[in-house]
């Protein structure tokens, strides 16, 4: 017993990861910026875009943050917006350069839908490098973009050398590029999500494969124990003996003396015959009772008498009453022993 309901539990428990893990990749984000490379002067406002798609089937809400370096300084103009099923935005920003020195800032986009659910996110990098900064001394960001500023471009809206980011259960597989050689980090977490999910998918999937054999075996075994002992049971109930039949001896019935046939034809002058009506026929099935027309002289006693004679009974009642068409009624209630159905079969009234 208490091997099935772990069998249950462990299914129930697999069934609900599950649920769990489809939920979270049911929705795909996806981003046509994810690295910008900005050159300004000290002094300017960058006005810029990031281009948002909704790849999904249903419509979704879009929320923008800014953090790093210069996430106070970020004017994120489209924070919050809606896009139906198989739009874009560009999702507008503003930022003042006040400050010397290479920055990076990320503008985190997170893609949930309209009603309850889980959603996911992606970030697009920003780095600001304003000019007259020295690169080429082989700092962090002047080795990682090739060193020189000559070979670095400001990166613009709806470049394909932006590259394009996105993530979910609809990813579409080459879209992302590389920005000077280094590939995104954004795409490579998206990527490794995918696959540590599909992966636990997998694996939650398999246990519940053997969980179900488990049971189904579980329950064969059952069955299989149940047979066993009813069988055994067969076995050790002895044959009952067959007992050898009585012989039953039949009563001849003794011829009736004067005295009873006398007392019969007394007994059909004082009950004329059964009244046959709907109300009477319920008083026999409910109440053991049966209704006749009496003789106008008869009394309670005579009729009393009367159907014990005839019909072998006892009587526990008689009343007595006339009815419209001035008849006499008796109403007769049979002892409990006996029923008033077997007389009124007889007398054919039912």
């Amino acid at each position: 017993m208490k091997t099935g309901k772990t069998v249950v539990a462990s299914v129930f428990i697999v069934v609900l990861l599950l649920s769990l893990v489809s939920g979270v990749y049911a929705i795909t984000g996806s981003i046509g910026n994810a690295r910008m490379i900005l050159r300004p002067d000290l002094g300017d406002t960058i006005d810029r875009t990031i281009l948002v798609k909704n790849v999904n089937d249903v419509a979704l809400n879009i929320e923008l943050s800014a953090v790093g370096d210069l996430a106070d300084e970020f004017n994120i103009i489209d924070s919050e917006f809606q896009l139906a099923a198989g739009t874009e935005k560009n999702a507008r920003f503003t930022v003042k350069i006040t400050r010397s020195g290479t920055t990076e800032t990320k503008i985190n986009v997170k893609f949930s839908p309209l009603e309850k659910g889980n959603g996911v996110g992606l970030s697009s990098t920003i780095i600001i490098i304003p000019q007259g900064e020295e690169e080429g001394s082989g700092g962090f960001f002047g080795g990682l973009f090739g060193g020189g500023s000559g070979s670095e471009e400001e990166v613009v809206e709806g470049n394909q050398e932006n590259g394009e980011v996105s993530v979910g259960q609809n990813k579409n597989e080459g879209v992302t590029e590389e920005v000077g050689g280094v590939a995104e980090s954004e795409e490579k977490g998206g990527i490794g999500m995918m696959v540590l999910g599909g992966t636990f998918t997998i694996i939650l999937f398999v246990a519940l494969l053997i969980l179900l054999v488990v049971a189904s075996k579980h329950i064969k075994k059952k069955k299989t124990d149940k047979k066993e002992k009813k069988e055994i049971k067969k076995e050790a109930v002895p044959a009952k003996k067959e007992e050898p039949k009585k012989e039953v001896k039949v009563e001849k019935k003794s011829k009736r003396t004067a005295e009873e046939i006398e007392a019969e034809m007394r007994s059909l002058d004082v009950l004329k015959y059964p009244l046959i009506t709907e109300k009477s026929v319920n008083m026999i099935e409910t109440q053991n009772k049966l209704v006749f027309v009496v003789d106008g002289k008869a009394n309670k006693i005579m009729v009393k008498q009367s159907v014990e004679n005839l019909y072998k009974v006892k009587v526990s009642k008689v009343n007595m009453l006339k009815d419209m068409k001035s008849r006499k009624r008796a109403i007769v209630t049979i002892h409990k022993k006996y029923k008033a159905d077997d007389i009124a079969t007889k007398l054919g009234v039912i």
